[in-house]
């Protein structure tokens, strides 16, 4: 299944084909599928580790903190610069 599949096929090339070519065809073009959607889950969801996910969400909860503390420290030399 590493090989490519060529999926540009003109309309006549396709009127020629017989039925069990287009199935195999399909079946071909189903697998592949499966199998790209299947690793880009393991990257995006991980592999009973982390994944994209999971990294990203982490770094938001981080940042969040951050500005979180960069917002209270900034207001509170807005007011005692307006005290």
């Amino acid at each position: 299944m590493d090989e490519a599949i060529k999926i540009g096929y003109d309309k006549e090339r396709m009127m020629r084909m017989s039925m069990d070519e287009k199935l195999n065809l399909l079946i071909e073009i189903a697998f592949s599928n499966h199998s790209d959607i299947s690793l880009h889950r393991r990257l995006l969801l991980g592999n009973g580790d982390e994944g994209i996910c999971d990294v990203v969400r982490g770094q938001k909860r981080g940042l969040m903190a951050l500005w979180t503390m960069m917002i209270l420290i900034i207001g509170g030399f807005i007011g005692l610069a307006l005290r």
